[in-house]
């Protein structure tokens, strides 16, 4: 029943969320962060559970000398986690999951790719709807994509979906950097 009830209570703080964003009330600090600080923070907590749960291995894939982004930290970590959750969930075991980061003039991008089943093209276009499902999607709501689209929206970023079934999938947040 606990696990239950903290389902519920992560889905209603997720819709909670969203519709502070959807009316200019999800306030964020954007500032200097060092994007592959918190990558690492995101692998360290994300990749024992990967594996205990479903044998999937998460690792950091990083340059020697990433520049800060623009952003707020902690919405950067849970756009990230989110990510990563659903890259597990979509990997079968003895997959893997890279989170990485390359510069690029101006901006910093940072990816979740998975060795996972992949996306169908038709599917693509609206991975990122409030409660949109792939059909073959075990679990979840719906609503971790959306979340990272709005709270990459807020610090001015962009997000998409590289994705082919049986490919895997590849997941981009391209941040301003400073």
């Amino acid at each position: 029943m606990l696990a239950e009830v903290e389902r519920l209570q992560k889905l209603i703080d997720d819709l909670f969320l969203l519709s502070r964003a959807e009316v200019g009330q999800l306030t964020l600090r954007l500032e200097p962060v060092d994007a592959a600080e918190i990558i690492r923070q995101v692998v360290r907590a994300d990749a024992r559970p990967a594996w205990d749960s479903g044998r999937v291995e998460v690792t950091a894939s990083l340059p020697t000398d990433l520049p800060p982004v623009r952003a707020d930290a902690d919405r950067l970590a849970q756009a990230l986690h989110n990510l990563v959750y659903n890259a597990v969930r979509h990997t079968p075991p003895g997959g893997i999951v890279v989170v990485g980061a390359v510069v690029e003039r101006g901006h910093v991008t940072l990816s979740v790719r998975d060795s996972g089943e992949g996306i169908p093209a038709e599917s693509l276009p609206h991975v990122w709807e409030r409660f949109y499902r792939v059909e073959s999607s075990a679990g979840g709501a719906g609503l971790g994509l959306s979340i990272v689209r709005e709270l990459v929206d807020l610090m001015e970023g962009t997000v998409t979906v590289e994705s082919a079934p049986g490919e895997g999938s590849c997941f981009a947040v391209r941040l301003p950097r400073m």
